[in-house]
């Protein structure tokens, strides 16, 4: 299933956030049903990649996450080019407020990557429409 972003505009600032689903992951950028509809279409140039941690969840909000963490970010530049290309994570480290406390009764749910967001930092124009796509992002076998 494709993302398109549906404004009216060519999608730069738009945020996507997905699962993390592996430590790497390939993007497939536009809409890649046919040659034709990837050219029409706009795809990510430029993106920021950041990686978030799990948040905190109470368990009145079952599976809503709250203040997820910025644990790295870093921004990647993408090929025009209808194919799967390899998405490049930042570097991740647990910021000073979500480390486990070491003052007796407190506690704090440990933090590791659970989260990406991709936030458009440019885009390669489509020829008819301005909509931006991403076809798939998938864990590389």
């Amino acid at each position: 299933m494709s993302w398109v972003e549906g404004e009216q505009d060519n999608g730069v600032g738009s945020v996507v956030l997905v699962p993390l689903g592996g430590e790497t992951l390939e993007i497939r950028a536009g809409y890649a049903e046919s040659p034709e509809l990837y050219a029409k279409n706009a795809r990510p140039k430029r993106l920021e990649v950041v990686r978030l941690g799990e948040g905190w969840a109470p368990a009145v909000q079952g599976r809503v996450q709250m203040n997820l963490p910025v644990l790295g970010r870093h921004e990647v530049t993408l090929t025009d080019v209808n194919d799967w290309q390899e998405l490049a994570l930042p570097e991740w480290k647990v910021p000073a407020a979500y480390a486990p406390s070491t003052q007796p009764g407190v506690t704090a749910r440990p933090q590791r990557p659970a989260y990406l967001a991709l936030r458009v930092l440019e885009a390669y124009p489509g020829t008819t429409w301005e909509d931006l796509c991403i076809s798939e992002i998938r864990a590389k076998p």
